[in-house]
């Protein structure tokens, strides 16, 4: 490095340092302040102008977890409920992974009368945090205040039904629930298509 830029190098690093100390801080650091702010809430703008095309939603929201969502609430359940987080997680993993349940949802959604209103992509969300919790502390009984489209009541059946039975028998009452489904919609079309 030339000794000409060296020299400038320093004097401003010192000059940042004498200015970092003195009450002119706050203002010298505005300009990268404000850039992060506009970075960050050009993103949240973007996002919500996403989500205000493709959702149909106006209340009790659903949404994705991310990785870190999903950690801490393993924790969190995990403390809560004295229960090993790995027990935590698998709980966590079996809801994720369950996708006849998540199929169900889907068709049951699909074919309900408020289908304008509820996405058609599955996300759980919290209540993914339920579906632990009474897999964890395996209750006889779960009251659930405040049913809305039921998407919660069906996380926490599948989370009372995986508990209580043999894998056997979930399997097979899987199929009846799927073939349940399938008839309630073939009804479903069946009327639609003698009103028109």
């Amino acid at each position: 490095m030339p000794v000409c830029a060296y020299a400038r190098a320093v004097t401003s690093s010192l000059i940042r340092r004498r200015i970092s100390r003195s009450r002119l801080a706050p203002l010298a650091a505005l300009p990268r302040r404000a850039a992060r702010v506009v970075r960050h809430d050009a993103e949240v703008i973007a996002a919500s102008a996403r989500w205000l095309v493709r959702s149909r939603e106006h209340h009790n929201f659903t949404y994705d977890l991310t990785a870190t969502n999903i950690d801490h609430l393993a924790w969190f359940v995990a403390a809560v409920c004295d229960t090993p987080v790995e027990a935590v997680r698998r709980y966590l993993g079996e809801i994720a992974g369950d996708e006849t349940l998540r199929e169900h949802i889907r068709a049951t959604t699909e074919a309900a009368a408020r289908r304008g209103l509820a996405d058609r992509e599955v996300r759980y969300g919290r209540r993914v945090g339920w579906y632990a919790l009474v897999r964890a502390l395996k209750p006889e009984h779960v009251v659930e205040s405040g049913v809305d489209k039921g998407l919660g009541t069906a996380v926490l059946a599948a989370a009372l039904i995986v508990r209580s039975l043999p894998l056997y028998w979930v399997r097979w009452l899987v199929v009846v629930v799927v073939i349940y489904a399938a008839v309630s919609l073939l009804r479903s079309a069946r009327h639609e298509a003698r009103r028109h």
